[in-house]
């Protein structure tokens, strides 16, 4: 596998070996597909995301400790 990558300052050449020569590129019907970082280090560890499926992660928020009834010597 082989990609381009250009950032505005220089092209980057990056080049990968696949160990079963597969890779399980994703579809779409506009022929482009936008990958988020997460998505992109699966496709070229070798998941196939067609199998794979998304959940929707949060994080709860931590109360903050009220620091006022704190005595300051």
């Amino acid at each position: 596998m082989k990609i381009l990558f250009f950032d505005n300052f220089s092209l980057w050449v990056c080049a990968r070996r696949m160990e079963k020569g597969q890779l399980h590129w994703p579809s779409s019907e506009q022929g482009r597909v936008q990958l988020t970082r997460e998505e992109f280090a699966l496709l070229i560890g070798g998941i196939d995301l067609d199998a794979t499926t998304k959940r929707k992660w949060y994080r709860r928020t931590v109360a903050k400790k009220d620091n006022s009834s704190q005595k300051v010597a």
